[in-house]
C-alpha cells in the first residue's frame, strides 16, 4: 500500500514515515551559533592564550547543541510489526526504539496555523512526545489523509489502541482533578473567577460608596464580561451523562454536551514564532457542539492524569445510562 505523499512509505509489512529536513529552522539555529562564534572571534579565539580553556570551553557546547540540533531535524520512524516495535532515527543514530504497548496513540498536534503528528508515550501522552511528520496547513490534501488512512493504517498495524483508559489505574472515589458529589464530577477555574471578583466586586463596591460613576461603570463592564468570556466550571454529571459548562463565577449554565458526542482528548502546542508558548488540553465533541477546554498549562506532565480521569468519568457515565438506553 502506497501514499501518495513520498514522506510516508506504507509497505504490506510495516511503514516508513520521514520528516524531512527543514532548512529554515536550521538557519534560525544557525543565527544564535554565529552570534556566538562573533564573540568569541572578538575575544581572539582560538588564537589568543588568553581566556582560552573558557572560550573553548563555550565554544565545545555552543557546537555539541548546533549540531546536536540539526541532526535531529531530519527523523525517520519506522512502525515495524514484525519486529514488534517502533524505531526512532535521526541524520546519525538510533534516538528510540518503543514497544507499541509504550504507546497511547498517534497524535495531531495543532501548532498555529499547522499540523503535524507524534507518537505519544503511555506515561506522558499530552507531552512533547515524538514528532516523525512534517507540518501540514489545514488546507493540505496530505493532512486529509493522514487523518483518514495513514494514521488509523499504522495503528491497526501495530496494535496501537487509542485513548484506551486503564479504569483500574483510576480512583473515582477520590478524583485528583475534579472534586466529586454523588455522580458529579467538578473542575473549577478559581483563578479566571477570582480575578473578577477581586477587580470588579471592590470597584463596584468603592463606586457606590464614594459616588464615583465611572468605577460604577468600568467593575459593571468587568462583571458583563466574567459573563462572556471565562469558564468558570465544568461539571461532568454521570448520572445523566452530560458535560455541563458554566461562566459568570459558576452561576450560569452555558452549555450542556451529552456524553454520547464525546468523541478524543486533545492537546493543542501553542507557539509564537518557533518559541513555545503553552499546550492546552480539550476533550473533543461531534459537530455541532464546540471543543471544552481543561486546562492551559506550560509542564504537560500532568495532563495525561487529567485525560485518564476525565475518559474515565466518561465511560463510567455510559456505563451508567447504557441499560436504560
Amino acid at each position: 500500500m502506497a501514499s501518495s505523499d513520498t514522506s510516508v512509505v506504507l509497505e504490506d509489512r510495516r511503514a516508513v514515515v520521514t520528516r524531512p529536513f527543514s532548512i529554515l529552522r536550521a538557519l534560525v539555529a544557525t543565527i544564535p551559533y554565529g552570534v556566538v562564534l562573533g564573540i568569541l572571534h572578538d575575544e581572539g579565539f582560538p588564537f589568543n592564550s588568553r581566556n582560552f580553556e573558557a572560550n573553548a570551553v563555550v565554544f565545545a557546547i555552543a557546537t555539541v547543541l548546533w549540531l546536536g540540533y540539526l541532526v535531529k531535524l531530519r527523523r525517520t520512524t519506522i512502525f515495524d510489526p514484525e519486529e514488534g516495535r517502533v524505531t526512532v532515527r535521526n541524520l546519525l543514530w538510533t534516538e528510540k526504539s518503543l514497544l507499541p504497548d509504550d504507546i497511547t496513540a498517534l497524535i495531531e498536534v495543532v501548532d498555529g496555523r499547522t499540523s503535524y503528528f507524534k507518537i505519544a508515550p503511555r506515561k506522558d501522552r499530552f507531552g512533547k512526545g515524538y514528532r516523525f511528520t512534517r507540518s501540514f496547513s489545514g488546507a493540505d490534501a496530505r493532512l486529509a489523509a493522514m487523518r483518514a488512512t495513514i494514521i488509523p493504517t499504522i495503528e491497526a498495524m501495530m496494535g496501537i489502541n487509542q485513548n484506551e483508559v486503564a479504569m483500574d489505574d483510576i480512583d473515582l472515589e477520590r478524583p485528583k482533578w475534579y472534586s466529586r458529589r454523588d455522580g458529579q464530577f467538578t473542575r473549577r477555574f478559581w483563578r479566571r473567577s477570582l480575578l473578577f471578583i477581586v477587580i470588579c466586586l471592590p470597584l463596584i463596591a468603592s463606586g457606590i460608596m464614594t459616588g464615583n460613576v465611572y468605577a460604577i461603570g468600568a467593575g459593571s463592564v468587568l462583571l458583563f464580561l466574567c459573563d462572556l468570556l471565562p469558564t468558570s466550571k465544568i461539571v461532568l454529571d454521570t448520572d445523566e451523562a452530560v458535560v455541563r459548562v458554566y461562566n459568570f463565577l459558576g452561576l450560569r449554565q452555558q452549555r450542556c454536551i451529552p456524553f454520547a458526542a464525546f468523541i478524543s482528548m486533545h492537546s493543542t502546542r501553542h507557539t509564537y514564532n518557533y518559541i513555545y508558548m503553552m499546550t492546552t488540553l480539550s476533550m473533543v465533541f461531534e459537530d455541532p457542539y464546540k471543543d471544552v477546554q481543561l486546562a492551559a498549562t506550560y509542564f504537560t506532565g500532568s495532563l495525561t492524569r487529567l485525560a485518564d480521569e476525565t475518559e474515565a468519568i466518561v465511560l463510567l457515565g455510559e456505563q451508567k445510562v447504557g441499560p436504560q438506553a
